[in-house]
């Protein structure tokens, strides 16, 4: 089975997404991706290269990703066209014609309505629904994304398309079976032996909302209550600049470390003692099942998309938005000793994100796309 997939943003979950799953098709899955080149350029080759697949690469643009999907599929061959989020799909559908392999659509993210306001946002709202009703097939990496996209584009939950839910997974037992030097990264780094570590990874952008631990960390300090802690966060983004402002203007430099973004998250959460996700939404919080796979304490928002991610685990949850219960969290983080009851339910973990049972899910569906091509 040949599988052309379309990534206009390769970063992040996205990457990460496409890295587990196209790793565990099988033998007879044949991927090809066209993305974008952007920062993860490095991360992307090497994550293509170990899925064994063949990587085409454009410039960062909705015409050049559909230009280069037209001569991908001009060649023939494909079974399935795979796009990752509506800006690939968009592109897909401008590049694919008249094409007639099937179309499934994997949504990442949710419609953020301040994108959809004025006139471009007008046409944005009707290329979305446009978009969405020409696909074959509409598929949610949980139960949240897709109930949030029938909600916002009414003309897809009137199309007969389908709509599918295969929740996402993380390579579980990569996490579980994790063996780093925590203490040498501690000293690599100048970290105090004796600090609380707490970890913020993931991308700079509001959605992440490292603003929220930001406010958070001020409220513990100012309150006395910070200890020799430290948030070491780990990522890349175009808001780095902004919140390195926001840490200064704060008189918290001594209490974050922002490291660059590295493409095995597993040494960072080896390293610190906590993890913390403050996001506003998520499509689904691959971070929290990681963190959790790997026996750490987790504290998390209940955002849409995290909420059904830390569903009867041991994390420590918040509103979104609410700072004030963030630094909470990450009081008790502190002061009580978790480290037991998040190792006691990391097999649980282990069995419950394990991403082959969605590897499993998706090449049930493009057998079963690429079977209904064959009998049109």
């Amino acid at each position: 089975m040949r599988i052309l997939a379309v990534s206009r943003l390769p970063l992040g979950g996205i990457r990460t997404y496409m890295r587990y799953v196209y790793s565990r098709l099988g033998s007879d899955a044949d991927v090809t991706l066209v993305a974008s080149t952007g920062p993860e350029n490095d991360a992307l080759r090497e994550d293509v290269e170990a899925y064994g697949g063949r990587l085409v690469q454009c410039d960062n643009s909705a015409l050049g990703l559909a230009r280069a999907v037209r001569r991908e599929l001009a060649g023939g061959g494909y079974d399935v066209l795979h796009s990752h989020g509506f800006l690939s799909a968009s592109s897909a559908c401008l590049g694919g014609g008249l094409s007639r392999v099937p179309h499934v659509l994997t949504v990442h993210g949710i419609v953020e309505e301040r994108f959809l306001s004025g006139v471009v946002g007008k046409v944005k709202k009707w290329l979305l629904g446009w978009v969405v009703t020409h696909v074959d097939v509409v598929h949610g990496v949980g139960e949240d994304i897709l109930a949030h996209l029938l909600e916002k584009v009414p003309s897809l939950a009137r199309s007969r398309n389908r709509k599918v839910v295969v929740a996402n997974g993380i390579d579980t037992e990569r996490f579980a079976s994790y063996q780093g030097n925590a203490d040498a990264l501690r000293r690599e780094l100048g970290l105090d032996g004796d600090a609380y570590l707490f970890g913020f990874l993931g991308r700079f952008m509001p959605q992440k909302g490292l603003d929220l631990v930001i406010k958070a960390v001020r409220d513990i300090k100012e309150r006395g209550d910070l200890g020799k802690s430290v948030v070491v966060c780990c990522g890349s983004g175009d808001y780095i600049g902004v919140y390195r402002r926001q840490i200064a203007e704060s008189g918290l430099e001594d209490r974050f470390l922002l490291i660059p973004f590295r493409s095995d998250p597993r040494d960072v959460l080896n390293l610190v003692d906590g993890v913390l996700m403050p996001s506003r939404w998520e499509a689904f919080g691959l971070l929290a099942a990681e963190t959790l796979a790997s026996g750490k304490p987790l504290a998390a928002s209940t955002c849409i998309g995290l909420r059904e991610v830390v569903r009867d685990t041991p994390a420590l949850t918040f509103p979104p938005e609410d700072w004030q219960a963030l630094a909470g969290a990450m009081r008790r983080l502190m002061a009580e000793d978790l480290g037991a009851v998040f190792r006691e339910y990391q097999g649980v973990a282990v069995e419950r994100y394990d991403v082959q049972k969605t590897a499993d899910g998706m090449k049930r569906l493009f057998a079963e796309m690429a079977a209904e091509r064959t009998s049109r």
